[in-house]
């Protein structure tokens, strides 16, 4: 009717992704079965969801992986038993049920949550009595070792509060470290020794044969459902900095959509593709022509679409990760499913020795389909192999522009990694390319590229607000100069704007190497150490971003300056020591770091 409207809001539990699933998954199928093509079972475990038990997993993720970690539950959660729900964290504030089974996953971010997870910390910090009693809950968390100060913070807070507001724990507090490089292994292993024991009946030897899905593949139909939970950028340039045998790095300059926006500080995050050959050389190892067509037949959530007739193609180069190093649980079942006795006795023996695991997978990255070229015996159907694989997750990327010079677009420069891979053998030469830097670097002008911008979980990686009289000390190494690309374009344009406006100073030290030169930042940090010492006594915050080992090399420098300048002012034991103490304080205050792997 004219003048007739109406207007729609979600319910409290629901949130765009849990929406968009059920938009895809729910009575999609096109009747596509095994008469066009061979049906895998999922062996002797049948699993229902009608009449199983509800379970509920949170998850506090900025970067995707805590949510990938939640899918994996939802996953082995029906063959337990169970119908799973997962939502965000902060989709359950005050909203937590009773007598439901609750999986609580979340990070750490210098000890802050995530973004999906603010408001759900917040709502316990606040609580008092007993408000959790009749809630059962375990935790399980993520962080990185070189944030000592608050490594596991936010997840050993979130257990602490729910049990002190009498929520029963029903398994002890899981926990992984970044800085292993074994995350998903760590995970895998916490779920089968800790978690699914402490709630589940079913043993975990029993679910070997259900880590297969269920899909019919199609081989004479070609058709595609994609998702997409970003949205379309246009690229506007993309252009190689570097010249000729050096390393590649780019510059990229995008159109955003309408209704984005960004700061200075802020990330890119993008949705990458596997690259096709990589995704041929899987299609050809299982037999599959270019276009087969399988259909994931499924009523579990699950990160690809279920009940629709999706592109074996598409499935591989959009939703799963393909270079995820190998896991302790996806070496077990590979020895079930190789021909060899020798052969499944040495992946056994690789899932049993952590210290063979670290060198032959985790410091090699090998994965899953590294196994498979390395071990031809290995007779793994298509359907397992899906299911070993984590979600494609988005990569962030510094945004390296200011909004101020052209409103609605953003820049990134980004590194291509291309290299022999560490997972190589003599009979099997793999190469590593980095998945989004080798996507990105085959966009041109015009192309469409999924992204969305993520605000800094680091509230103090901005400007000052005082840009006048706070003066700005920044340290970058390669691709680490983008945020502070931003930050000097910015100053700029303020400067620019009003000619009569003084900035107060800014440094940037800047390292880099060549085939002919190196240039580091340390030294450089030495040979200026009077101006960097004025600058800190005048107040100046100082910024970071670079590789880990490029952060410790500037802490250090730094600490080295710190202590030349404490030695000169004849101090005594006494005052030295509160000295250094106020200067900890300061670093604390005012200095940020932006470091990656």
């Amino acid at each position: 009717p004219d003048n007739f409207y109406i207007r729609v809001t979600p319910r409290t539990h629901l949130d765009a992704t849990i929406i968009d699933d059920r938009l895809h998954s729910n009575g999609m199928s096109n009747g596509l079965g095994s008469a066009n093509g061979a049906h895998v079972t999922n062996g002797d475990v049948e699993t229902t969801i009608g009449n199983a038990d509800p379970m509920l997993i949170l998850y506090g993720s900025n970067t995707g992986t805590c949510q990938a970690f939640a899918q994996r539950v939802a996953v082995e959660a029906a063959a337990h038993g169970f119908k799973p729900e997962i939502r965000d964290m902060d989709s359950a504030t005050n909203a937590l049920p009773k007598a439901v089974p609750i999986v609580v996953i979340t990070s750490s971010y210098e000890g802050q949550p995530p973004d999906n997870a603010t408001r759900f910390v917040e709502w316990l910090q606040s609580a008092d009595g007993k408000v959790l009693e009749g809630v059962k809950y375990t935790v399980f968390g993520c962080g990185h070792r070189d944030w000592s100060a608050t490594f596991h913070r936010i997840p050993k807070l979130v257990d602490g509060l729910m049990a002190n507001f009498g929520a029963h724990k029903l398994a002890p507090v899981g926990f992984a470290d970044a800085a292993r490089g074994t995350l998903y292994s760590d995970f895998e292993e916490w779920l089968d020794t800790s978690f699914w024991p402490s709630v589940s009946s079913t043993k975990t030897s029993e679910l070997v044969a259900s880590e297969e899905q269920v899909i019919d593949i199609s081989t004479d139909a070609r058709a595609t459902s994609l998702r997409h939970d970003v949205s379309p950028a246009t690229v506007v340039e993309n252009r190689q900095l570097t010249g000729p045998g050096e390393p590649v790095k780019m510059h990229m300059e995008l159109q955003l959509p309408s209704d984005m926006t960004y700061e200075c500080g802020d990330y890119l995050a993008v949705l990458p593709l596997n690259s096709d050959k990589k995704v041929r050389q899987i299609l050809a190892h299982f037999g599959l022509p270019w276009d087969a067509v399988m259909t994931l037949k499924t009523d579990t959530p699950t990160s690809i679409p279920a009940n629709v007739p999706l592109s074996c193609l598409d499935v591989l180069r959009s939703y799963v990760e393909l270079g995820q190093p190998a896991t302790k649980k996806n070496l077990r079942t590979l020895a079930n499913y190789t021909q060899s006795i020798a052969e499944a006795d040495f992946l056994k023996s690789l899932s049993s020795d952590n210290a063979a695991f670290d060198s032959n997978i985790t410091t090699k990255r090998t994965s899953v389909f590294d196994l498979l070229l390395a071990h031809p015996t290995i007779d793994l159907p298509f359907g397992v192999f899906l299911s070993m694989l984590p979600p494609l997750r988005v990569r962030q990327y510094s945004i390296s522009s200011t909004p101020l010079h052209k409103p609605g677009h953003c820049t990134i420069s980004y590194g291509v990694i291309d290299r022999i891979a560490l997972s190589s053998t003599t009979d099997h030469e793999q190469r590593f390319q980095g998945v989004t830097g080798s996507y990105l670097a085959t966009l041109k002008a015009g192309d469409l590229l999924q992204i969305g911008v993520r605000a800094t979980a680091k509230k103090t990686f901005r400007l000052p607000a005082d840009t006048e009289a706070t003066p700005l000390i920044m340290f970058a190494a390669g691709t680490g100069l983008a945020p502070f690309r931003g930050f000097i374009q910015e100053r700029a344009l303020q400067a620019a704007s009003n000619p009569g406006r003084k900035l107060a100073p800014a440094v940037l030290f800047l390292g880099c190497r060549s085939q002919t030169n190196d240039l580091y930042v340390h030294e450089r940090m030495a040979a200026e150490d009077a101006e960097l010492v004025t600058l800190w006594r005048s107040g100046a915050r100082a910024y970071v971003c670079g590789t880990r080992e490029f952060a410790k090399g500037v802490a250090e420098a730094a600490r080295k300056i710190a202590t030349k300048a404490r030695d000169g002012m004849s101090l005594d034991q006494e005052a030295q020591k509160l000295l250094e103490e106020r200067f900890n304080e300061q670093i604390q205050a005012r200095v940020a770091s932006d470091v990656f792997d």
